[in-house]
């Protein structure tokens, strides 16, 4: 073969390696991308398999969201427990001289009676039972509550007692006082604290200014506070305590409209109209001394309108009777 022929032969051999090479590594990018794609399917694969772990905590938390729901609509539900029902309360009024302190006395206890002795027709039975004692609710339609759907209580019942007075005079003490924020669920740390003593109201009665102080839970929950008047009669065995406004404790709850001097307190002011009126004790035909006692409730602590319609309607007074029966067991 001449010189110029092998020259020829070695450059297509040349060429033909070179094909050969490019092949090899085609190939072989091939056989990458095919092994990726087949990674990725494999990864997606995995990512759309459930394990049965994975599928009961999924199922957990489904469980977990169903149950806010319903807690939700549960807590809710006193909105629509007394429907049809109508009526007003009256709401904090500025107590500036002893003039408007004896007013607001005399209003508040003729209020309390009023409530007692609405017709049952206008008030919904909620809780009935065999201790005895029953809880009636209503709406307030009229005046500055009716903003909020929390409603108003008013409960009667009896508890083993043989002298009212004794009774009465508990229930208007500080102890008494701290048994029914007890069956509130409001922690020991809660302070009373009196702004000022009303004098010249009644004869052989009493009426008083002063702040009640909750406590909060920390970042979650801000303290609560209630600027009140407190109205006790001990004759008719009758005490009222209601939201005021005061001078020494600037600022109002947001149901009150009119300018006032704003708190510097980051405490929610929480509003409240109660009232207490325990009857003359009686005798059972089984020999049984049994003293009667009623109550008025409307309490907003500006938490949601269920949970404070719940309080006062369900969970409040079954609560005080019962602790009010273990105080006075064994006193006959």
């Amino acid at each position: 073969m001449s010189k110029k022929g092998r020259s020829a032969e070695k450059k297509k051999q040349k060429k033909q390696n070179a094909k050969e090479e490019d092949d090899v590594k085609n190939k072989k990018k091939e056989d990458d991308g095919s092994k990726l794609k087949r990674k990725e399917q494999e990864l997606r694969a995995r990512r759309l398999k459930v394990t049965p772990r994975q599928f009961l905590g999924h199922l957990f938390l489904l469980g977990i969201a169903f149950g806010v729901i319903l807690l939700g609509m549960y807590l809710q539900q006193p909105i629509v427990w007394a429907p049809g029902t109508k009526g007003g309360l009256r709401g904090e009024l500025p107590i500036d001289t002893m003039e408007q302190a004896h007013a607001f006395a005399d209003m508040s206890i003729t209020e309390a009676d009023k409530l007692w002795d609405e017709p049952s027709s206008n008030w919904r039975t909620i809780y009935d039972n065999q201790q005895p004692l029953s809880v009636e609710c209503r709406s307030v339609t009229q005046g500055p509550y009716e903003l909020s759907s929390v409603l108003v209580a008013r409960a009667k019942g009896a508890i083993r007692a043989s002298s009212a007075d004794q009774v009465y005079e508990f229930l208007s003490s500080p102890e008494g006082l701290s048994l029914i924020l007890n069956a509130m669920g409001q922690s020991n740390n809660r302070t009373y604290q009196t702004i000022e003593t009303i004098p010249e109201w009644r004869e052989g009665a009493s009426t008083e200014i002063a702040e009640i102080t909750l406590p909060g839970l920390g970042p979650i929950l801000s303290d609560r506070h209630l600027v009140v008047q407190t109205s006790r009669i001990p004759e008719d065995r009758i005490l009222v305590t209601k939201s005021v406004l005061h001078k020494s404790r600037p600022g109002a709850s947001s149901f009150y409209k009119r300018n006032v001097e704003s708190s510097s307190s980051n405490s929610v002011r929480a509003v409240t109209s109660f009232a207490i009126k325990v009857n003359e004790e009686t005798t059972l035909k089984n020999g049984q001394d049994v003293v009667e006692i009623r109550f008025i409730s409307y309490v907003n602590l500006f938490l949601t309108e269920g949970i404070m319609s719940y309080i006062s309607c369900q969970w409040l007074f079954p609560s005080v009777f019962q602790k009010l029966q273990e105080r006075f067991e064994g006193q006959q």
